[in-house]
């Protein structure tokens, strides 16, 4: 849990954090960019999956959230090329869709996530993710 925390905190507050350590896969987490449009805020974030003798895969996300209420979570992931990807993120905060969630209720969920057990770097990514998301 106290490397998903991390990742949650330099997304949202910043700064970038590099190695942090998430069910034994390595990320490099950078703080998100936010915008609001019209009352519908929109969050951009990249992470990098650290990898050794390569480049890392670099993976970015699109946050939109309106009244509350959570309307798009997209992932990308870049191994030299693009691939539109949909992930456990998705299905995570799909739960949650439509329904505002209210900030006690934060911890409660990202204990859940955190017990969920990944078994590859990309459901590890996700949760970092959907953490985020819950955080806006």
């Amino acid at each position: 849990m106290a490397g998903l925390n991390e990742a949650v905190h330099a997304a949202i507050h910043g700064p970038e954090r590099q190695d942090i350590d998430i069910r034994g896969h390595g990320f490099n987490v950078k703080p998100i960019t936010r915008q609001d449009v019209n009352g519908v805020l929109h969050a951009w974030g990249q992470i990098s999956h650290k990898l050794k003798f390569r480049p890392d895969d670099q993976v970015f996300f699109h946050l939109q959230k309106k009244d509350g209420m959570m309307q798009i979570v997209d992932r990308e992931l870049n191994r030299g090329g693009w691939q539109k990807l949909a992930g456990p993120a998705s299905s995570v905060i799909a739960a949650y869709f439509g329904v505002p969630l209210a900030p006690e209720a934060v911890s409660g969920v990202m204990n859940s996530i955190a017990d969920i057990n990944p078994s590859g770097w990309e459901q590890a990514c996700d949760m970092i993710i959907a953490s985020v998301a819950l955080h806006l």
